[in-house]
């Protein structure tokens, strides 16, 4: 078991134990599950879905390259599949 302390701005810190044991780590988002006076975490698991546009494909003079090879690169996957 493992206490904690409420600060006045309403935050706790959770010993090293509990935050290895639910692998978090900081930024790690939780989901607080609230039953009378007991309260769960669930840390919330990341797919790649919500990872979507978070990375940044631009890039100066390399974009125009990259959306003709994938045109390109389509069309001859098309062709080779024998689609219209």
């Amino acid at each position: 078991m493992t206490i904690t302390t409420l600060t006045s701005k309403g935050q706790i810190t959770l010993a090293k134990p509990v935050r290895e044991a639910l692998h978090l780590k900081p930024s790690d988002r939780l989901r607080i599950e609230v039953s009378g006076e007991v309260a769960i975490l669930h840390p919330l698991r990341q797919s790649l879905l919500d990872l979507g546009g978070s990375v940044s494909l631009k890039r100066k003079g390399k974009n125009k390259n990259a959306e003709a090879y994938a045109k390109r690169k389509a069309a001859e996957d098309i062709r080779h599949e024998g689609l219209p």
